[in-house]
C-alpha cells in the first residue's frame, strides 16, 4: 500500500475498492486497518471512494473501526466530524468509542461545537471506562485552551457530577472538575506549576519553604483547592503559615516529637 501510494494513485484506488468492498475473513482485517490512512488521504478527492469510510465504520472487526476512529483525528473531509461522533455514540465496542473520543478531543481544541458535543456526551454516557476516557479528554483539552474557554468545560463537568449513579464515576467527575477549575485562572495555573516543581525537592513526610510572593492574589480557599488538585496524584499536601508570617508546604503526613505526649 505504501509503495502503491507513491507509484500509482489509480492502482491504489483499484486495490482499495477491491479489498474493502468484499472483505474476507482471517488476516484480511490487518490489511483493512493499514488501508485506513490511505483511504482517508484520498477521501474527498476521489469520488469512487466517497462511501468507503462509512463502510469501514460498520466493519465487523473492532480493530479496523478503532483504526478509523484514530485516523479521523487529522482528516479534513467535511463529513469527518459526523463520522467521528457516530463512532463515539453508536459503536458497540468501548475501545472504538474511546478512540473516537480521543480524536474528537484533538479536533475540539479549534472547534467549539465539538467541545459542546463532548459535554452533551458526558451526560449521556453510562459505561464507566468510557466515562473515565471522556473526563481524561476534558483534562487534556483544558491544558490547550484559554482560561475563558476552560470555564465552559468546567460548568459542563460540574453539572455531570450528580448525574452518575456510581460513586467512582462521581468521584472521577469531581476530581476532573477541580482540575478544570484550576485551569480557569492563570494565577492558579502558575502557582500549581511552581508548587509542582517545589514538591519534587520535598521528600514524603517532610516540608519546605513556600515563598509568600507566589501567593499574591491567591486567597486561602483557592490555595486549599489548588493543593487538593496537586494531591490527586501525590501525597496529601498542607500549607501552613508560621508565626513569623512565612509559609511552609508539607508533603504527606509528618511525624515528629510532641511535648503533649508526656502531659
Amino acid at each position: 500500500l505504501e509503495l502503491l501510494s507513491h507509484l500509482s494513485t489509480e492502482s491504489l484506488i483499484v486495490v482499495l475498492q477491491r479489498r474493502l468492498k468484499m472483505p474476507e475473513q482471517g488476516d484480511d482485517l490487518f490489511f483493512r486497518r493499514r488501508a485506513v490512512p490511505h483511504l482517508l488521504h484520498l477521501w474527498g478527492d476521489e469520488a469512487q471512494l466517497e462511501s468507503y469510510p462509512e463502510r469501514l465504520s460498520q466493519d465487523l472487526s473492532p480493530f479496523v473501526r478503532q483504526g478509523l476512529a484514530l485516523g479521523l483525528a487529522d482528516c479534513s473531509h467535511p463529513e469527518s466530524d459526523n463520522l467521528l461522533c457516530l463512532l463515539a455514540e453508536a459503536d458497540e465496542e468501548s475501545s472504538v468509542r474511546i478512540s473516537a473520543l480521543l480524536s474528537i478531543g484533538k479536533r475540539a481544541v479549534a472547534q467549539e461545537p465539538m467541545r459542546e458535543w463532548l459535554g452533551e456526551r458526558l451526560l449521556s454516557e453510562r459505561e464507566p471506562i468510557v466515562i473515565r476516557a471522556l473526563l481524561n479528554t476534558f483534562e487534556e483539552l483544558a491544558i490547550k485552551l484559554e482560561p475563558v474557554q476552560v470555564q465552559r468545560l468546567y460548568v459542563q463537568v460540574s453539572q455531570s457530577v450528580d448525574q452518575f449513579e456510581g460513586v467512582p464515576q462521581r468521584r472521577w467527575a469531581a476530581q476532573c472538575a477541580e482540575k478544570l477549575w484550576l485551569q480557569c485562572d492563570e494565577k492558579r495555573v502558575e502557582l500549581s506549576l511552581r508548587m509542582a516543581e517545589l514538591l519534587k525537592e520535598i521528600e514524603p513526610g517532610k516540608g519546605g519553604g513556600l515563598p509568600s510572593a507566589w501567593l499574591d492574589g491567591i486567597d486561602t480557599p483557592d490555595l486549599g483547592r489548588t493543593l487538593s488538585v496537586l494531591s490527586q496524584n501525590d501525597f496529601p499536601l498542607e500549607a501552613t503559615r508560621l508565626f513569623w508570617g512565612r509559609w511552609k508546604l508539607f508533603r504527606g503526613h509528618t511525624f515528629a516529637f510532641r511535648w503533649w505526649r508526656f502531659w
